[in-house]
This record gives structure tokens, C-alpha cells and sequence, in this order.
């Protein structure tokens, strides 16, 4: 079957885009097939992904699916479950192209304890991936009313900006400068 997709899709993309994505739709309803069917579909699936048949938004999906199957809501009889281990285990090095969904697996207690080798796979892949930082919300800073002000300060001329860096050199230039450039004291 991978070699049919590789063919249909340098004869006929627009084939191998419907079939690629009625293939994607049906994960959806695996538990309406018997069990066999859903450990081909893994395989093909985990095939389809080592080959690069898939473009990077569908592989992302397919890793999703994978870590909502792995789930401790889930159980090891799952059709989901049973998918998503053939799948993975053909396909794990692929994690490398999607780090979060890496640690994500391996956040999952279900793979670790009904699975152990593909959980060591996975975990050995990713000593080497960067941890993806994701923060939920931008960081807001808020500043006290009195400091305000220097938010919006005026730059002082590059004159002033020399004498004030010669600050340190020679401190004695505090007092001329607060005395000459007062406008600018909030600088100092």
C-alpha cells in the first residue's frame, strides 16, 4: 500500500490527497472495525509516516492522536490504543520533526507501563530533542504608579548621554550634570 501512495502521488496528487485524507478521517472511527484491521491500519499509518508521506500539519495530527490514545483515561484494549502502538513504533523517529509531541508521550503513564520497550525508544530519542517552551499566557508586567514615569522618559542629547557615562570614571560629574541638565535627572 506505501508504495501505491508513493505512486499516486507523483501520477495523481489529487488521488493521494483524497486518499490520505479519508485515511486520516477514519481514525475517528476505529472502534467500528475489528481488531485486526485497526493493527494494518497502524502499520500503514506508521509506514506512510517513516516514508514522509505526510505533510507536517497531518503529522502533528497524527501524534495528537496518538497521545490522546495513550491517555491513562484510556485503556491497552483500546482500538485507539492498539492503533497508536503499531503506528508509533513504526514511525517514532519521525517524533524528531514534532519535539512537543515527544515529551508529550512520554508524559503518558498508559505507553510507559503496558509498552516499555516503545516508551524506551521514544525516551532515547528525545535525550537529544530541545524541550519546546510553551508558555499558556504572555507575560504581563505591571509597574508601580510612581514608576510610571519612566516609561515614556525623554532620551537626554548624546552630549549628556557621554557625560553621564563618565559618570563612573569620575563622579564628580553627578553634581554639574543635576545641576546644568535638570530635565534629564531621571536618567541618572
Amino acid at each position: 500500500f506505501v508504495q501505491l501512495f508513493h505512486q499516486f502521488r507523483v501520477t495523481s496528487n489529487t488521488l493521494f490527497n483524497s486518499m490520505e485524507h479519508y485515511l486520516l478521517l477514519e481514525l475517528k472511527y476505529l472502534d467500528q472495525h475489528d481488531e485486526q484491521d485497526v493493527v494494518k491500519l497502524g502499520q500503514l499509518v506508521g509506514n506512510m509516516a517513516r516514508e514522509n508521506l505526510f505533510n507536517e500539519r497531518q503529522l502533528k495530527y497524527i501524534f495528537q492522536f496518538f497521545i490522546r490514545s495513550f491517555q491513562s483515561n484510556n485503556n491497552a484494549e483500546s482500538p485507539n490504543y492498539k492503533f497508536s502502538v503499531q503506528a508509533l513504533d513504526i514511525c517514532y523517529l519521525k517524533l524528531v520533526l514534532v519535539p512537543a509531541a515527544a515529551f508529550s508521550i512520554l508524559k503518558q503513564p498508559l505507553l510507559r507501563n503496558s509498552q516499555p520497550n516503545l516508551y524506551e525508544k521514544v525516551r532515547k530519542l528525545s535525550v537529544n530533542l530541545t524541550t519546546p517552551v510553551q508558555l499558556p499566557k504572555a507575560t504581563v508586567l505591571t509597574l508601580h504608579p510612581r514608576l510610571k514615569k519612566f516609561e515614556k522618559l525623554e532620551m537626554p542629547p548624546p552630549r549628556v548621554c557621554k557625560l553621564i557615562q563618565q559618570i563612573p570614571n569620575d563622579p564628580t560629574f553627578i553634581q554639574s550634570i543635576v545641576v546644568t541638565y535638570s530635565q534629564y535627572v531621571e536618567w541618572l
